[in-house]
């Protein structure tokens, strides 16, 4: 391993020694065992972005571990617990989506949230108390997600939907690149659907499949992060997002929209049932929304194919890929 040595004032080997190293954290000392870069040469310390953070993170945890303070991944495992999103979290706990977006990438949270948070994981009364005072600040399907869950938290323990439980697994495991750097939100992908269907008639589900597609990719190519986290794959007739049957059987099963069989007897058109709620989407979101939507309206499901099997994503994939969200920024049909 080489790197470059300020003392030496050139590049020479080095090694990486572990010791014990003090970092401060909220004004305390903590101590930990340290991964360090070292000049071979002259023995000084070299600067290491990636064993630096690692450092940091130690320390992080060491402080977790000393003051009784939950973990990301004990607040993602809450938050999913209860069938949650991030925002829908936040709403409960009164606090802003952000504080709980900074809690679960590695932020240490305060006291007073840390023992609120945790009285909200152990004490189902109190988690029944905060979803009646706030319920009306989930969306539909949300809500209708959590008083589910709470309805069975008595007896039993397990997850509110199977299927739902699956879906949500298998975009999860899933890497950045192929969920466009956002975690999935099922409430924003329902709410997507709806979108369309409200505002296209007897749009056919190919067609609804690939105005999805379009419009986590423009929202990729323009702000670099997609608008649902859905994943999605090359098929047949398009790319499409992984495992659609189970989010479109979830969304129907909700009574958010409705399958009715399309004129001419091939395929299903999708319906609107509940209203779409705009309040879920940021300004650039809805704006990607709306110029999806204008330029798609008139097509039909099968110009919708003929459109996507010229865009890279779909050329350069085999049947059943992942589509890397790389490829938003060759889109062709819609900028």
């Amino acid at each position: 391993m080489r790197a470059c040595c300020d003392v030496c004032g050139t590049e020479r080997d080095c090694r990486v020694v572990q010791r014990d190293e003090t970092y401060p954290v909220k004004g305390d000392p903590i101590t930990v065992r340290a991964q360090v870069m070292v000049c071979n040469e002259c023995g000084e310390d070299l600067f290491n972005a990636r064993l630096d953070d690692g450092n940091l993170e130690r320390a992080f945890q060491e402080y977790r571990r000393m003051k009784g303070l939950l973990a990301p991944k004990d607040i993602i495992a809450i938050r999913e617990k209860y069938g949650l999103s991030q925002r829908g979290l936040a709403a409960l706990l009164s606090w802003s989506p952000a504080t709980v977006a900074r809690y679960e990438t590695g932020a240490l949270p305060s006291v007073p949230h840390n023992e609120q948070i945790r009285r909200f994981r152990d004490d189902v009364d109190y988690a029944r108390e905060l979803f009646g005072a706030r319920k009306d600040h989930l969306g539909r399907l949300e809500r209708s997600r959590v008083e589910s869950m709470l309805r069975q938290l008595p007896e039993d323990d397990p997850p509110q939907d199977l299927l739902l439980q699956y879906l949500m697994s298998k975009y999860s495991a899933q890497e950045d690149e192929f969920r466009g750097r956002c975690q999935f939100d099922v409430d924003k992908a329902a709410n997507m659907i709806v979108f369309f269907a409200s505002n296209m008639r007897n749009v056919v589900k190919s067609k609804l499949l690939k105005l999805l597609w379009y419009a986590d990719f423009v929202a990729y190519r323009r702000a670099f992060k997609s608008i649902s986290g859905m994943a999605y794959c090359h098929n047949y007739y398009g790319p499409i997002p992984m495992e659609h049957e189970v989010l479109i059987w979830h969304i129907q099963s909700n009574g958010m929209i409705d399958l009715k069989p399309h004129d001419s007897g091939k395929g299903d058109c999708v319906e609107a049932i509940a209203l779409f709620d705009d309040s879920l989407f940021t300004g650039e979101e809805l704006q990607v929304l709306r110029d999806v939507c204008a330029r798609f309206r008139s097509a039909t499901a099968t110009g919708m194919t003929k459109v996507s099997h010229r865009e890279d994503a779909y050329v350069r994939t085999q049947m059943k890929e992942p589509i890397s969200y790389d490829y938003a920024m060759n889109l062709k049909a819609i900028q």
